[in-house]
């Protein structure tokens, strides 16, 4: 609070801060209150008590390390990104900003005898904003399939050879097996020159609209007997 706990309104001004708490839903409440209870109990265990009243410079990285805990034995980041939201939700309380804490941030200031004091909110540091951010870029490494090796020239060359020589297989058999592992290398051209659908042809052309529209209406306007004296309607040919 910016108030401080003299003035005669600081307590009408923490029970108004209460408010943005209450807005909370409860189920949000009970899964923020759970994931900052064992980070409670992880700090308890590596020596640091009393970390719901009491900030210490240490606390961004005693976080990062409970990060790196958790993330080794969950295939997803959302543990991770909830354990910042508790932090964020608990250290953004009307209690834990007496003394005129930020909300938003996270800084250690040195008072005039060298003792260094934390300040803020350790889930806005920006050594756990980056640490999150590289965690959520390597889950989605690890959730996004690998792609399937294309086929190379040589290895194009010895399947078809081996389709002319193995006698399981049947003519349509080949036709097909061949017309696969020839896509499968040209997938692989494309990748490498980075070739466009429309760079690939087959050897097969299609008449265009504006063609087919064309002699479609130059069939109709002629006649069999005209076809046959090889003259236009309306004219005679002497």
């Amino acid at each position: 609070m910016d108030l401080p706990a003299t003035s005669r309104l600081y307590n009408e001004a923490l029970a108004a801060a209460k408010f943005a708490n209450q807005r909370l839903e409860a189920r949000t409440r009970v899964d923020y209150t759970g994931s900052f209870r064992r980070f409670v109990e992880f700090c308890k265990q590596e020596g640091y008590s009393n970390l719901i009243q009491k900030r210490f410079v240490e606390l961004p990285g005693v976080v990062a390390a409970y990060i790196n805990r958790i993330a080794t034995t969950n295939p997803s980041q959302w543990p991770a990104e909830k354990l910042r939201a508790a932090l964020s939700w608990h250290y953004t309380m009307p209690e834990m900003l007496v003394g005129r804490h930020p909300h938003d941030r996270w800084a250690v200031e040195t008072t005039a005898d060298g003792q260094a004091v934390p300040r803020g909110n350790p889930a806005r540091s920006a050594a756990i904003t980056q640490i999150l951010a590289s965690l959520s870029k390597a889950k989605r490494r690890e959730r996004t399939p690998k792609r399937a090796s294309p086929m190379s020239l040589s290895m194009l060359s010895k399947l078809i050879a081996f389709l002319q020589d193995y006698t399981m297989f049947n003519k349509t058999m080949r036709l097909w097996f061949s017309a696969v592992c020839s896509l499968c290398f040209l997938w692989n051209v494309s990748n490498q020159l980075l070739m466009k659908k429309g760079d690939i042809q087959l050897g097969l052309q299609r008449k265009l609209r504006r063609q087919i529209t064309t002699s479609s209406k130059a069939d109709v306007f002629a006649s069999p007997a005209t076809e046959r004296r090889g003259s236009c309607p309306g004219r005679d040919v002497r």
